[in-house]
């Protein structure tokens, strides 16, 4: 049992209307998987405009062949006028949903909110009949680098990235595969951070004790030990 950074690039945000057009997915072996899904008509006529606008569907996709000219259109025409149609260059759903369980299998997804990618993953799978057999137990980078921290939500994901030491302007943000590295640069970082101590030096620290109590003992468990006593 591993883990699998994951990310997914979608239409929109919901989960029945919207679909993934884009996987980027970091293995348990490390080997770094990246494609562009093909998309039915419906589904791009469907799409929002914002969340195409944010993954630069149109620049990157090769289905992106839409044009926005809302000067030609009325109130209550959609932000997109089609010029071609062609799903050459991408990869089809079954493809993408098999290959995806076949890397997840037994394996814990990690990401940035991983419940919106897992959720939509699965209904992927489910189309083909695919059995989903990652693990249950989703590990979100962001509230990972908050327990670390010692931040309680409401947080900030570019805020929480900064203070684990991770620098996102060296990710490209809503591209699959790079917000994936920058989801294992996160997880990686918070890992090697070992305990941080964010009371203030006249409050006592919890995690303090419990490292005097196991000093004592002659114990010395990994750092990721610690976060479950």
């Amino acid at each position: 049992m591993g883990v699998v950074f994951i990310d997914t690039e979608t239409t929109g945000l919901d989960p029945v209307k919207h679909a993934i057009w884009e996987v980027g997915l970091i293995d348990a072996e490390l080997v770094e998987h990246t494609w562009m899904v093909a998309l039915t008509e419906t589904e791009i006529n469907n799409a929002d405009q914002f969340a195409m606008d944010i993954g630069k569907f149109h620049e990157r996709h090769p289905q992106g062949f839409m044009t926005k000219v809302p000067d030609r259109l009325t109130p209550g025409e959609k932000g997109w006028a089609k010029r071609e149609h062609s799903s050459a260059g991408a990869w089809t759903k079954d493809y993408v949903a098999k290959i995806v369980a076949s890397l997840t299998w037994g394996h814990h997804l990690v990401g940035a909110v991983p419940s919106f990618d897992e959720e939509r993953l699965r209904r992927l799978l489910d189309v083909f009949n695919i059995p989903h057999r990652w693990h249950y137990h989703l590990v979100d980078i962001e509230a990972l680098a908050a327990g670390k921290l010692g931040i309680a939500p409401p947080w900030n994901s570019h805020e929480l990235s900064a203070a684990v030491g991770v620098d996102e302007s060296l990710f490209t943000a809503h591209e699959a595969l790079s917000d994936a590295r920058w989801a294992k640069a996160v997880y990686d970082s918070v890992l090697v951070l070992g305990v941080i101590k964010v009371e203030p030096e006249d409050s006592p620290s919890p995690v303090a004790e419990t490292e005097a109590v196991l000093a004592a003992l002659s114990w010395n468990p990994p750092f990721h030990e610690l976060d479950r006593i």
